[in-house]
Parts: structure tokens; C-alpha cells; sequence
């Protein structure tokens, strides 16, 4: 039998919890943007079944959804990521981290606070002045405002808290990686459980 390493568990571990992290962004993006997320998909996929089979199993695992405030962490955009993913993919360009090393990621409020605000800016960046909104000028955080409540009004009252309660809602976006991420954990671990049964009946 081959032996792993001390090292090679270790990496096998991170490389697990970088995944389960990745499913948590993508469940959460599939609540927030289900029909975008249906239209880019049905290109390749007519079935809504095949697009959101895993989406609506976990759905009834999880009992639970995400508060509306958390929307602008993941937007669904079929032509880039969402702040989430590009911001652990910045951290952690070998994409192998633990949780943990995700959350200090996250806790470093100004680094994430830069970063979300030019990423969600990015496409107004001639209309707004992005680094005048991080530097807190009221007149451009407005005109960010604005912008971003047009194009997505039905998440317009959450907005404020982006500009003027950053740090509530960074506690907020915590606590539920953290809930989701348990939860995540636990359902990869019942289907890889099913999946070693199945294998073992049918050898």
C-alpha cells in the first residue's frame, strides 16, 4: 500500500477545505442570482434539473438562507467572478488555503473593504471616482450609491451598509461562512459516505 505523508495529508486537508469553500461561494451566488445563473446556463444545459440538481439537495441539507445584506459579495456575472471568489484567488493564488487562513482573509476589514469596493465599482469606474468613494467622500459614495441601486434595485436598502456599516455587515458575511461552511463540510462528508458505499456494493 502507498504511504502519504504527514506533508501530503496536510495539503489533502487544505486542498478539501479550499473546495468545500468554493461550494459555499457557489451555493450562495445559485440562491442570490438563480435565474441569471439559469439563463447563462441554459445555453449548454435545457434541463433545470442538471444546472440545479446539487443546488436544491444541499438547499434542503442547509435549512437555512442567507440575509439579503450579503447580495453584493455574490453577484452572479457570467463573464467574471464575484468579489468572493476573486478575492481568495488574490489571497491565495496557489488556491490551496485552509478556512481559517480564508476567514483572517476576510477579518482584515481595510484589505477587504479596498478590494470589494473596486471590484463592485469596477464596471461604473468612469462615472465614479473609486478611490474617492474608499476615502469615504460623500459626494462619490452617492454617486456609487445610485449606480449600484439602479442596476440592482431589489437589493437597493442593503447598499447603505456597504458605504456606512461595512464592518456590521463584514461580521454578518462571517458568521455565515462560518454556519455555511459547517454545513458544507457535513454534506460533502454524507456524499462521499454514499459514493463509498456504492463503490463497495459494487466491487
Amino acid at each position: 500500500m502507498q504511504q502519504v505523508s504527514i506533508d501530503g495529508v496536510k495539503k489533502m486537508w487544505i486542498d478539501h477545505e479550499a473546495g468545500v469553500i468554493y461550494d459555499a461561494i457557489a451555493y450562495t451566488t445559485n440562491y442570490f442570482n438563480k435565474e441569471k445563473v439559469r439563463a447563462a446556463h441554459s445555453i449548454f444545459v435545457k434541463n433545470e434539473d442538471d444546472i440545479f440538481a446539487n443546488y436544491y439537495e444541499f438547499k434542503k441539507h442547509l435549512g437555512s438562507v442567507p440575509s439579503d445584506s450579503l447580495y453584493f459579495f455574490f453577484i452572479f456575472n457570467a463573464a467574471w467572478p464575484n468579489v468572493m471568489i476573486k478575492y481568495f484567488d488574490n489571497c491565495f493564488p496557489d488556491y490551496a488555503y485552509t478556512f481559517q487562513a480564508a476567514i483572517r482573509e476576510i477579518k482584515d476589514i481595510e484589505k477587504f473593504k479596498v478590494f470589494a469596493y473596486r471590484d463592485l465599482l469596477e464596471h461604473y469606474k468612469n462615472k465614479v471616482d473609486v478611490e474617492a468613494v474608499i476615502n469615504g467622500e460623500a459626494k462619490q459614495i452617492a454617486l456609487a450609491v445610485a449606480f449600484l441601486a439602479k442596476d440592482h434595485p431589489e437589493y437597493a436598502m442593503y447598499i447603505h451598509m456597504l458605504f456606512y456599516e461595512f464592518e456590521d455587515l463584514l461580521l454578518e458575511l462571517v458568521n455565515y461562512l462560518e454556519f455555511i461552511f459547517d454545513k458544507v463540510n457535513l454534506y460533502h462528508i454524507k456524499k462521499e459516505r454514499i459514493i463509498s458505499k456504492q463503490v463497495s456494493k459494487a466491487l
